[in-house]
Formats: C-alpha cells, structure tokens, sequence
C-alpha cells in the first residue's frame, strides 16, 4: 500500500468512527428523551410498545443518514478528487457505479460493522430488537438477528448518502464556501442535533394517538399509513401541477396582451395543460419583436425544490428529490428532450421557474444559470423575464 492509499484509508477510517460516534452519542441522547416523555404509557398495551420501537427505529436510521451525510458532503477535499475524475456528470446510473467500485463504502461499512458488534445491543439498535426479536430468549442469537437487518440497512443507508453526496457536489460545483471545512461541518451538525432533539420531545405527544388509531383498526394501522402516505404525496403532486397551470395561463395571457401591439405578432400559442403534461417536439410557439424574432420552448418547472440541469446537448434532466432533513434519501430523475431547429433566436422559457437551474456546457460540471443564460444556441428565460425582455424591445 502506497503512501496515498494509506492516507485515504486512514481518512475512510476516522471518517466511519467519527459518524458512528455522533450517530451512538445522538441516537442515546434521543431515545432518553423519547422514553422519558413518554409519560403514562407504562402501563400501555403491547401496541404502544410496537409503535413506540417502530419510531424509534426509523428516528435511529434517519439520525444515521443525516450526520454522516452531513460529515460527507462539507469535505471540499472529496469534492475537488470527484470533480477531478471528469465523470459522466448527466448520468444518475455513472454516479452509483462510481460509489460501488470505490472502496471507502466498504472500509466505512466494516468499521460500522465491527463497532456495532463489540457495543451492547442496548446502546446500539435497541428498538429495531425489541421490534423484530423481542420473543428471542438468547441474547446472543438476538444480537445477531438484529445486526443482520440493521447492518445492511446502514451500509445502503452509506451507499444512498454517498450517491448524495456527490450528486450535491455536481450541483455545487462552482460554490465557494466562505467557512473552513471543519467550521461548515460544525454548523450542519449543530443542525441534524437540534432537529433531531426535538423530533425525540415531539413524537411521544402522538402516541396516545397512534395506539388509538391501532386499537380502532388493528393491524390494518400499516397498511392505512402507506395509503395516507401515497394521498399526500399525491395531493403534493397535484398542487404543484395545478400552480404549473395557473402560472402558464397567466403567463399566455399576458403574451398576448404585449402581442395586441401592431409592432408584435405571435404564432398560435399553446394550451397551458399540455405544456405541463409533456415537452412537446419542436417549438411551442414564436414571438415577433421590433427587433428580433424568437422561436420558443416551454420546459415546465412545476416542482420547486426540484432543480432542472440543461445540457447544451440539447436534452435536461428533472430530479425530484426526496429528502429527510438534510439528507437527500432517493431521487427520481427524468430526462427530457428540448432541441429544436430554427433560424431564429432559440428560447428556453422555464415555467414556473424552480428555485435552482444548472446548466452543463461543454461536458463541464453544471453551474448555476440565470436568466439570460447562453446554453449552447439556446438562451434560458423565467417567463416574466422574457416578458420583460419583449417589453423592453418595444420601447
């Protein structure tokens, strides 16, 4: 083993036993402010128990996720080696093979591995055993059940963080940080620690609740709850739709309005659901200016913490991410097309506009775009922005 092998494992090494350490300080600290808040569920029945282990256990994981995504993604040092690599930076799929043929998921998964077996089961995954393998009268045979399920769990939850964490990095390329590593680190987990406390405080006020709604409807309490969780995502979809639409008609209203002046003139404009339900092939409508003449594509922007990468290459990715805290847990990405031939000026009109654009040029890192952006032939609006910038021709 070189000298540089060596140094990276070292840093693979701290970096596992100082995430376990905050995670098992964290994890404790929660748990005895769960417990302790708990108040007249003593007496409870076995119910309260279940319920109480289930949360329990996803505050565990979650806890997991967050503080080592937060030790990972504020290493500028892992950012510059990443970035370095010249990697396909459009690819979702490149960047999860990267992750599984580096070794630090595996050096960093073994010490979690190693460190969770010579700690007391109590002081680790107490919950996750007393909701899987409560009946296990060997305590040996108990721990090792409960490390089964537990450790894989923590070594996807590492594999999911570190695909995250690069991914973040892709969007921060061009981010300088004003504070040292070390100092940005602080404040991130300053912030899991106190999410995390009162999430620990909170949660014990529902279960009364719960343990009603499970002596209510039994064991079909788990099977609503996916039901409840699909209705609000659901509801959250359908909301960021219906805004898309209102923006878009909006936005066609007053196109048209500019367009009354005998100094404009515009193509048939197209029906705002449309937009919003599919990119459409070629230009969605044209724009005639005292000064110029634009061929335009709407590419709707509907979900606004769902930033939009263009590649001068005449295709983009969507990415819904999903998110607990800070850690991001999975993404769903999508890619659509927006190229199209033209003599004319060529536009991209965002709409709505997400909170953050990027733009990848010449196989580089994406940056930041803004309005007015040159993406290859193509230049990058809000719709009020483009707006303003046919009111202004007018003038």
């Amino acid at each position: 083993m070189n000298k540089t092998s060596f140094t990276k494992t070292l840093e693979y090494l701290v970096r596992a036993l100082v995430s376990f350490a905050l995670f098992f300080a964290l994890n404790n600290i929660c748990q005895l402010i769960f417990n302790s808040n708990s108040f007249g569920m003593e007496d409870a029945p076995p119910s309260a128990a279940m319920i109480a282990n289930f949360l329990l256990s996803v505050l565990l994981f979650l806890i997991f996720q967050s503080v080592y995504f937060s030790l990972a993604v504020n290493d500028s040092k892992s950012k510059k080696e990443f970035l370095e690599q010249k990697a396909d930076y459009e690819s979702a799929k490149a960047i999860v093979k990267l992750v599984f043929s580096k070794p630090s998921l595996y050096i960093e998964t073994a010490v979690l591995a190693v460190l969770s077996a010579l700690l007391p089961l109590n002081l680790t995954y107490a919950p996750v055993s007393n909701l899987l393998f409560a009946t296990v009268e060997s305590s040996a045979l108990c721990k090792l059940f409960t490390l089964l399920v537990a450790l894989p769990l923590l070594f996807l939850l590492t594999a999911f963080a570190q695909v995250s964490v690069r991914k973040e990095f892709v969007r921060e390329a061009n981010k300088q940080e004003k504070d040292a590593d070390l100092i940005h680190t602080v404040k991130s987990i300053i912030v899991v620690v106190m999410v995390f406390l009162c999430a620990a405080f909170i949660i014990p006020w529902f279960l009364p609740g719960l343990v009603t709604l499970w002596n209510l409807f039994g064991g079909m309490l788990f099977l609503w709850l996916p039901l409840i969780i699909i209705v609000v995502v659901g509801a959250i979809f359908a909301y960021s739709y219906i805004r898309a639409i209102i923006k878009c008609k909006k936005f066609m209203k007053s196109l048209s309005e500019i367009c009354k002046c005998d100094r404009y003139s515009a193509s048939t404009l197209p029906k705002p659901c449309s937009i919003m339900r599919k990119a459409s092939v070629g230009i969605d409508f044209s724009v005639v200016s005292p000064k110029a003449a634009y061929d335009c594509k709407i590419i709707s922007g509907a979900f606004r913490n769902s930033p939009i990468v263009f590649s001068d290459k005449g295709n983009g990715l969507r990415q819904i991410t999903f998110r607990a805290f800070r850690a991001e847990l999975f993404h769903i990405m999508t890619k659509f097309e927006y190229g199209f031939e033209s003599e004319n000026k060529k536009i991209l009109i965002v709409l709505p506009m997400p909170r953050n654009i990027y733009a990848s040029v010449a196989g580089s890192p994406p940056r930041h775009a803004d309005n007015g952006e040159r993406i290859g032939e193509y230049t990058l609006y809000s719709a009020s922005a483009f707006l303003n910038m046919l009111d202004r021709e007018g003038r």
